[in-house]
């Protein structure tokens, strides 16, 4: 008899076992939402899955609004339901904010203006709490060239050189250079000549443009004839 009892022992654990579960299973129930976990409803029944966490979310920028050097971004929720890079949509129902979401990338203090991530661009936010929620994401897309590394290379474009400049191989380096216009006073007689000196970035973009001035002026204009 003593097999018998030992097996019906073991029934008897089990069967509490699969009471405690079932308790368990009930209290997430009444509950709706456990720790990290939610109660779905599936053809075989109820199921626990992982609840969607509501302080991180992938998102599309929307709008950028300029702060002092830096941006507060605008977004909407997106999820991917494609393939590859066009595979991201708009969530159904999804979570937006305006204004309230912070590029990591900007946070150090530097000697440029950053330039804002540009819209559409999908990003992962994750949700800080305190005083007020805002969201936080690294996009370092945007970060701007510091001139100030390496000083422009001056070209002339007066003396008759040709100051070459190529982007392979000054790399690293930006490039100034004047433009000239000219003007004719008739009252005067003179052909005034001005000049502006432009500043270009590593990557080709203009960065500066200075204060127009009277560079050369010719004067006792006579006749070719």
């Amino acid at each position: 008899m003593r097999p018998i009892e030992r097996k019906e022992r073991g029934i008897f654990a089990r069967t509490k076992r699969v009471n405690r579960l079932a308790d368990v299973l009930a209290e997430l129930s009444k509950l709706g939402v456990g720790p990290g976990l939610e109660l779905r409803s599936s053809a075989a029944g109820p199921k626990i899955a992982l609840a969607e966490r509501k302080d991180q979310a992938w998102a599309a920028i929307t709008g950028s609004t300029l702060s002092g050097d830096r941006y507060t971004y605008s977004w909407q929720e997106v999820e991917f339901t494609g393939s590859g890079y066009t595979g991201w949509t708009t969530k159904s129902g999804g979570q937006t904010g305006t204004n309230n979401a912070y590029n990591l990338a900007e946070v150090p203090t530097k000697t440029y203006r950053f330039r804002p991530v540009p819209d559409d661009t999908v990003v992962r936010l994750h949700r800080l709490r305190g005083t007020a929620e805002n969201w936080w994401f690294n996009g370092d897309e945007n970060q701007d060239t510091n001139v100030l590394v390496a000083a422009p290379d001056t070209l002339k474009v007066l003396d008759g050189t040709s100051d070459p400049w190529s982007l392979v191989d000054d790399k690293g380096k930006g490039v100034r250079f004047t433009v000239y216009r000219s003007a004719y006073v008739e009252p005067d007689k003179t052909l005034y000549q001005y000049g502006r000196v432009l500043t270009f970035d590593d990557s080709g973009r203009l960065i500066s443009v200075s204060a127009e001035e009277e560079s050369v002026v010719f004067t006792g204009v006579e006749s070719c004839a």
